[in-house]
């Protein structure tokens, strides 16, 4: 009877949905300079502990910022993505 939604106008819907995407745009940007700002501080700390000789956690390290860099390399792909269906 009465329980039913109403209709959403279509353009009102694409609206809502651009301003979704541009939502996730905006979070995976976010999260994109977060993990730049995390590798930096890795490499520093690879090149700290490799002028104290220490080269096992070095290169556990190491191995995290291959891992970061891919996350990189993924929220690009992701975002560029999300941009191509947003118009």
């Amino acid at each position: 009877m009465g329980n039913s939604q109403p209709k959403i106008d279509p353009k009102e819907e694409i609206r809502q949905n651009k301003r979704t995407i541009k939502k996730a745009i905006r979070e995976f940007e976010r999260n994109r300079t977060r993990l730049q700002g995390s590798e930096a501080k890795i490499l520093r700390d690879i090149k700290t502990m490799a002028m104290k000789n220490e080269h096992g956690p070095a290169q556990i390290l190491a191995k995290d910022l291959v891992r970061q860099r891919l996350m990189i390399k993924q929220t690009y792909t992701m975002c560029s993505q999300l941009k191509a269906i947003e118009f």
